[in-house]
């Protein structure tokens, strides 16, 4: 599997792609690597890219355990955190909407699964027209 998270403060946001096999393992080290990053800052709106991923580990206690490390970054007080999901397959909308559903009840995380990518930037709020204007950006 391959992911990959780019912080790009210019947009509040945090861009986080899979494609392949989506691994717990590999999730769990970008997601350490990600809240150490310089430009990390809690309720960063996110947006998880999943058009790529063909699998994914069904390790529900390594997954849940993911889940309890994000809320620890993720929930303040303070503010909120918003992740939009591109799920556009039947495989990456299960993995989306299990993912979702570990954060129901939690008020300050609002995940939202999009089919598109246009969606998914409407969703979270973005001036932006494509997802390559974001990445372009720079």
């Amino acid at each position: 599997m391959a992911i990959s998270v780019r912080v790009l403060p210019e947009w509040g946001l945090v861009y986080i792609r899979y494609a392949g096999r989506m691994s717990l393992d590999e999730s769990n080290r970008a997601f350490a690597e990600y809240v150490v990053h310089p430009d990390f800052r809690p309720c960063q709106k996110q947006l998880v890219d999943l058009r790529e991923v063909t699998d994914w580990d069904r390790d529900f206690g390594k997954l849940m355990a993911l889940q309890a490390k994000k809320a620890e970054a993720f929930v303040d007080p303070s503010c909120s955190t918003i992740v939009a999901a591109i799920a556009p397959t039947e495989t990456t909308r299960k993995v989306a909407n299990l993912v979702g559903h570990s954060w129901d009840g939690i008020d300050s995380v609002a995940y939202l699964v999009a089919e598109t990518e246009a969606h998914a930037l409407d969703l979270l709020g973005l001036a932006a027209e494509s997802l390559s204007e974001l990445l372009d950006a720079r």
